[in-house]
């Protein structure tokens, strides 16, 4: 009885720690650690993600997204573009044909993207902050969501 009792603690105690964990993500705004910006206004990244020219003391910022991941892309539809994939997708497509205005370059590996990130002046890109705090050469920006 005892060791069912203690099996049963176990099992409840592994269960809330696991959703504190999960309770405490965040996602976050990085930029590599050569670029001065500090801080960068929700109306600037959103823009950035569309393709419009946003700079920082003369520097263009590039955005990058991550697309390896279902729930930050969801995240990132919902919080940074405010609109579903598809209606972002029209957007782009549709300032790319009366503007000219590049898409913002997608990557499915982190790695890939956080090269990128070191290899331009000034660019952006939303990660989870754990996957942001262990990439060496990056660094947050803001704080763009984080889950109850």
């Amino acid at each position: 009885m005892i060791h069912r009792f203690g099996l049963l603690a176990f099992f409840v105690l592994a269960c809330l720690q696991a959703g504190s964990v999960r309770a405490e993500r965040s996602v976050v705004l990085v930029t590599n650690e050569e670029c001065a910006m500090e801080a960068m206004s929700m109306l600037d990244i959103r823009k950035a993600y569309f393709g419009i020219a946003v700079s920082y003391e003369g520097r263009l910022v590039r955005a990058f997204r991550l697309n390896n991941d279902d729930e930050l892309s969801h995240i990132f539809f919902q919080t940074v573009v405010a609109m579903s994939e598809k209606s972002y997708e029209r957007r782009l497509l549709s300032m790319l044909l009366k503007y000219g205005t590049p898409r913002p370059q997608e990557f499915r590996d982190i790695g890939a993207l956080v090269a990128a990130l070191r290899r331009s002046d000034c660019g952006i890109a939303y990660l989870w902050l754990d996957d942001a705090t262990s990439q060496a050469g990056l660094r947050s920006i803001r704080l763009l969501w984080q889950s109850d």
